[in-house]
């Protein structure tokens, strides 16, 4: 077998063995991904307000 063939084949053997365990894996992307745009959104919320805060301070 070419090395071409040999890596063809453990790919498919490597997705053939993930293929009962995808939808569990994108799940976990999707909430890893959830996250990760809840906690940008509090950043943005809380530095807002800290500059909001900060201009109060001053007036």
């Amino acid at each position: 077998m070419t090395k071409t063939k040999e890596r063809l084949l453990f790919a498919s053997f490597f997705f053939e063995a993930l293929k009962p365990h995808s939808v569990s894996l994108l799940e976990t992307l999707i909430t890893i991904a959830d996250a990760g745009v809840s906690a940008a959104t509090r950043v943005e919320v809380r530095a807002t307000e800290a500059a909001l805060g900060i201009k109060t301070d001053t007036l």
